[in-house]
């Protein structure tokens, strides 16, 4: 039987577990999309460039945001995809509803 205290840590884990899942589903990437439109046809290719440029994301990271797999994106990330795909914010990520 679970302590009182271990019921609210297991309560709130549940519930942040579930919010993560609907704002995950809620706001999407269009990484691949921009991606096309540069004619950059590769994770590979893109993390190249972004090394190219002395910036950094791991590959991790990029290959996680590409199939929409994170739950949170750094806003570091995201000025680095924006400055080397030259792009906005909202054409790299939209708010599905």
């Amino acid at each position: 039987m679970l302590h009182k205290s271990d019921k609210k840590l297991y309560t709130n884990y549940k519930i942040t577990h579930i919010y993560r899942k609907v704002i995950q589903k809620m706001i999407r990437n269009r990484l691949a999309i921009v991606m096309a439109e540069r004619n950059i046809k590769s994770i590979s290719e893109l993390h190249r460039m972004i090394q190219e440029k002395d910036m950094t994301i791991s590959r991790r990271t990029l290959d996680k945001f590409y199939n929409n797999q994170n739950n949170n994106i750094s806003y570091d990330t995201l000025e680095t995809l924006c400055t080397i795909l030259d792009c906005e914010l909202h054409e790299l990520l939209v708010l599905q509803k």
